[in-house]
């Protein structure tokens, strides 16, 4: 899958920088991670719309198999440069996601910082 070209009528990269947090990342990502329970390396995470990675960063901190996807090209080469123990993959989420990863079933779905940046959610 690396390097595919994904191709969505009307989207717009969003332009990420670096593998920084955003300035929304202090407020939710505690919440996240308390919701998520006890993370460890027998936790499988899939991050749809992982935009820089920095997210499945946090998880991969907790020794868990992380896979990010997002349609942002920037956002996935920053990805794999800050976090080269995770996979992560310029694609769409739409109901083929699953099959074309190839991948065996997560334990968890994250989606965050997404919603805002739909065009018709």
């Amino acid at each position: 899958m690396k390097g595919s070209p994904v191709i969505v009528p009307g989207y717009k990269d969003y332009g990420f920088r670096n593998s920084g947090p955003s300035h929304m990342h202090g407020w939710f990502l505690p919440h996240v991670l308390d919701f998520a329970g006890a993370l460890g390396s027998n936790v499988r995470i899939l991050d749809v719309g992982c935009g820089n990675g920095f997210t499945c960063g946090e998880s991969l901190k907790h020794d868990c198999q992380v896979v990010g996807v997002d349609l942002s090209q920037q956002g996935i080469e920053i990805a794999r440069q800050a976090h080269p123990q995770g996979r992560f993959e310029v694609m769409a989420a739409d109901d083929k996601l699953l099959h074309l990863l190839g991948e065996a079933p997560f334990d968890i779905v994250a989606s965050t910082e997404v919603i805002e940046h739909l065009y018709s959610p």
